[in-house]
């Protein structure tokens, strides 16, 4: 009877539902308290949580928003970007002044560590941090055997770790019962991440390294160090079609005493790691086969701490995907959802990320790489408002008209931007009932009761939410990012479009096509060429953020349109001609287009009418869906 409540009540917790805790009083009268399975944020529903609530919302969320050589194009303006703080790592100096570097590495710790100490900060066991402490780590940066001209040296991460400012486990805490959030740390860094090795710590346990987007100490333990840089670059610079990238929050290798070396391997979001070549894959990998599994490279650190590869296996259900993730809405909320209810993680500590670095991991799946922290993100060359924050000591005026301006900006913003305050970022997900909504891994914030409120999670809240200022997240915002869109990109306002175009339907006799077109020169051309005029076929607004692409194939004379971008790139690729944008696809999701296809004429046909749809089925056209939506809107 015991196992089956617990089975009962598990299945229960799955759903969400209130689970009732029977509780006897005193006169031995039975009570009920109804105790809830997740606790959310005010606002918040248990609907929120679910992803699709929001690219609902939305509409149009499989749309390609950039290529990946457009996101490849956007990454070298980031690298260029001094502000950014990026690191150039393919094309890195090949030597540094070791002693030099070896001096500046120990003065840097040691004035990080005396304004903690001038701060009254706390070792861990609750004492303020000592000289001693201070001396005995700052002079562990030193590196023995530098010299002037030094050779770098060229690292993979074998296992998911962190760089810190320091070369030591040994923490500083601003709360001496606090142990969870530690000054020392400044990224997570994943496995498979190449870093270029500067230095060595004088116990030999610490690299100094520099990786894409920081520089900071890393476990010896944790990096592998390769031959030379042929082999480093052989390691993580392979294609886009030979990448396998995690696309959730982690996953774990399964376990095997064959091969200790690759078992139970944790690998982060993020994680691109190079399918493996058929020609290299054996019978069997740790001793089973590799049916319902992906079979890639893992990288090893063998004993004498230099880098290996080895065969493993990812198992099939895993969210992992062959190829970076395509960027569209719906992958990039389905992604950031991935990380939801896991726990804040300053500097990348406890296995998880802070809200830069949760924003950063869900954008690598796509393959664009952001800069490390909110300040060098707000200097990225992308699309971008900025704004001043404002707090409670302003104007009532003042405050109305800073909102009155951001929520404007809010109405034209996709999901899945990015918004920040001083100290702090968030993916925007839409507006519910005239509140916007966010997600973020939030440290802190203030309660209802006016009080500062540990967070720690990440989690769904509105703007309303308030700092410990007393001022909302609204309020504060300074600056609003796409951050997958260059900075001359034009956003536009669904919500105050200037009104719909008609589509004309014509139909040519000779050829059996349907061409569709809102332009009403066209419409009198071909009118005069011979096709016939069927009306309009459905109202699309003049503008939207999903066009619909037109093309002309020249061998068969007629027309196809899209929205797919990667579908309209195939076709160019095929010969097609590319005749731009046709119109566009209402994002209000109101009235949908059909699309069926025509496997002897290898036509298309679009209609709004059901009945026509499901009559050219029973002909033998395929059902393809819905292929856009018209509007409603006059």
């Amino acid at each position: 009877m015991k196992r089956k409540l617990m089975v009962i009540t598990a299945a229960a917790l799955s759903f969400g539902l209130m689970i009732p805790l029977t509780a006897v009083a005193a006169g031995g009268i039975e009570e009920k308290t109804p105790v809830p399975a997740v606790i959310y944020m005010p606002d918040v529903t248990a609907e929120m949580s679910n992803s699709s609530f929001w690219t609902d919302l939305q509409g149009n969320t499989d749309v390609l928003l950039a290529t990946s050589d457009e996101l490849q194009s956007l990454n070298e303006k980031i690298l260029s970007i001094k502000d950014c703080n990026m690191n150039d790592l393919k094309n890195y100096k090949t030597s540094v002044d070791g002693k030099k570097l070896s001096e500046s590495l120990e003065s840097a710790a040691r004035s990080a560590l005396e304004y903690y100490q001038g701060k009254g900060y706390f070792m861990k066991g609750g004492e303020v941090i000592s000289d001693e402490f201070v001396s005995e780590i700052s002079s562990n940066c030193r590196n023995a055997a530098a010299k002037e001209e030094q050779n770098v040296k060229y690292g993979i991460i074998t296992e998911r770790t962190t760089i810190n400012a320091w070369p030591s486990d040994e923490g500083v805490y601003d709360d001496a019962s606090d142990l969870d959030f530690d000054y020392k740390y400044l990224s997570g860094i994943g496995v498979n991440e190449p870093v270029i090795i500067l230095s060595v710590s004088a116990d030999k346990d610490w690299y100094y390294v520099i990786c894409d987007n920081l520089d900071g100490w890393v476990k010896a333990s944790d990096t592998a160090v390769c031959k030379n840089k042929s082999e480093w670059l052989t390691a993580w610079d392979f294609s886009d079609e030979e990448t396998l990238v995690v696309c959730t929050d982690k996953i774990i290798t399964e376990e095997s005493n064959d091969t200790p070396e690759t078992s139970k391997r944790t690998l982060y979001m993020g994680t691109r790691l190079e399918l493996a070549d058929e020609k290299d894959i054996p019978s069997l990998v740790s001793n089973r086969s590799t049916y319902s599994n992906h079979v890639v490279y893992m990288p090893v650190r063998k004993d004498d701490g230099s880098y290996e590869r080895k065969i493993a296996l990812i198992s099939e259900h895993w969210k992992v995907s062959e190829g970076l993730l395509p960027l569209t809405t719906e992958n990039i909320v389905s992604t950031a959802f991935e990380w939801l209810g896991n726990c804040y993680g300053w500097g990348g500590m406890l296995s998880s990320e802070d809200c830069s670095g949760y924003v950063g991991a869900v954008y690598s799946c796509f393959g664009l790489n952001l800069a490390r922290n909110t300040t060098w993100q707000m200097n990225m060359p992308v699309k971008k408002f900025t704004f001043d924050a404002v707090t409670t000591s302003d104007s009532e005026e003042t405050i109305e008209n800073n909102v009155k301006e951001k929520e404007a900006v809010l109405d034209k913003l996709p999901a899945g931007s990015v918004l920040f305050f001083s100290g702090h970022e968030m993916m925007y997900l839409g507006k519910v009932d005239g509140k916007y909504y966010v997600v973020s891994s939030v440290s802190s914030i203030m309660n209802e009761k006016g009080q500062r409120q540990r967070l720690r999670d990440v989690c769904v809240h509105s703007l309303d939410t308030k700092r410990a200022n007393g001022a909302t997240w609204l309020m504060q915002l300074k600056c609003m990012e796409v951050p997958y869109f260059d900075e001359d990109h034009e956003l536009l306002d669904v919500e105050k479009k200037d009104g719909t175009v008609d589509m004309y339907r014509f139909y040519n006799q000779n050829s059996g096509e349907h061409f569709y077109s809102g332009d009403e020169k066209e419409k009198d051309e071909l009118v005069t060429a011979g096709w016939i005029f069927e009306g309009t076929g459905w109202k699309a607004p003049k503008e939207s953020n999903v066009p619909v692409y037109r093309l002309y194939n020249p061998n068969g004379g007629y027309h196809h349109f899209t929205t797919d971008a990667s579908e309209r790139a195939s076709l160019i690729s095929l010969g097609w001609s590319d005749e731009g944008i046709g119109f566009y696809s209402s994002e209000e999701k109101s009235i949908p287009v059909y699309r069926e296809y025509d496997g002897n004429s290898g036509q298309h046909n679009y209609t709004t009418e059901i009945s026509e749809h499901e009559g050219l089925m029973s002909l033998g056209w395929k059902g393809e869906g819905i292929a856009w939506y018209g509007s409603n809107t006059p």
